[in-house]
Order: structure tokens, then C-alpha cells, then sequence
């Protein structure tokens, strides 16, 4: 979604939150939440997320009660945002909050076992093993170094003969 589009879903979704706090009188959108809305391109169409903690009164209802109140709703938006056109109110049951819910739920029920001494014991030891042989390996490359270094090779000593090819060249 383009920035514009967030922008104004943003300002929708806290208009529309104020009113269903302070305007709306119907008892079955009482604590009910905008979590997001959604725009199009063109900004005509808004897809309006909501959500209700408190399940009792149930989703039919909450949905019945906002197709009702769609155009009050859609009316007091147009009048507080300034758009060529007042985008047409889609209101959508948010599932995420009971998709994590039922997430956390699983996570809870998960038995993860201590861990065994005897292998963190183990794992421990193949570190070591595995750090002893990196410093083997360091020790026996600054001693090949060195061996470079102590060797003493003049220019002379190589053999040049590819040089006198390239010269002809």
C-alpha cells in the first residue's frame, strides 16, 4: 500500500474509533476495535477491520450492528477527511488476534525437557576439540609464514625466461 493510502487508513481508522467511542448509541458495537483499514489506489473503497474483546455479544450481531450504522459512519468520515470521494465503508471480522491467541495457546502447551548435563558436557568438548584444532591450524600457518620470511631468495635465483617472451611481444 502506497504512503498516502496508509496516511489516510490511519486517519479513517481513528476517526471511525472516535465515533464508535462517542457518537454511536447502539449497544452492540460497544467496545469494539478498528485494527487496520485498508484503502485501494484510488481510494473509493475501504476494507475496515474490526475486532470485539468481549465475545459475548457475538460476531453476527457486531457485524449486523455495523452494516446499520455504515452510512452514519461514512457520512461523519467524508465530513472529517478531505477526499474527492468518501471511500465506501467494508467492515471484516479480524481473525489475527484469535490466530495469536491460538498461537500463545500452543506455545504454552509445549513441554520442553531440561537439558541433559551429559550433553551440553559433550557439546562443550567438540567446541574445545574444535578450537584447539583452529589454533593448531593458526599456529602451523604463522610457522610456514616465517619460514617464508627466514628464506633467502634473490630475483636472480628465479627463472625469468617468461619475461623475454612477453618483452617480444
Amino acid at each position: 500500500m502506497a504512503i498516502k493510502q496508509e496516511r489516510m487508513g490511519g486517519r479513517i481508522r481513528l476517526i471511525l474509533s472516535e465515533l464508535l467511542l462517542r457518537e454511536v448509541a447502539d449497544p452492540r458495537l460497544h467496545g469494539i476495535t478498528i485494527t487496520n483499514v485498508e484503502l485501494d489506489k484510488e481510494m473509493q473503497y475501504a476494507r475496515v477491520y474490526v475486532h470485539v474483546l468481549d465475545e459475548e455479544g457475538g460476531r453476527e450481531e457486531v457485524m449486523q450492528g455495523l452494516k446499520r450504522a455504515n452510512s452514519f459512519l461514512r457520512r461523519e468520515v467524508g465530513q472529517r477527511v478531505t477526499l474527492r470521494k468518501t471511500p465506501e465503508l467494508h467492515f471484516i471480522w479480524d481473525e489475527t488476534v484469535a490466530k495469536a491467541d491460538r498461537i500463545n495457546q500452543l506455545l504454552n502447551s509445549l513441554t520442553i525437557p531440561p537439558p541433559d548435563p551429559a550433553d551440553i558436557v559433550a557439546r562443550v568438548d567438540t567446541a574445545a576439540a574444535r578450537d584447539g584444532a583452529m589454533d593448531e591450524a593458526i599456529a602451523l600457518e604463522q610457522m610456514v609464514d616465517d619460514e617464508w620470511d627466514d628464506a633467502d631468495i634473490d630475483d636472480d635465483d628465479i627463472d625469468n625466461d617468461d619475461d623475454d617472451e612477453w618483452e617480444d611481444v
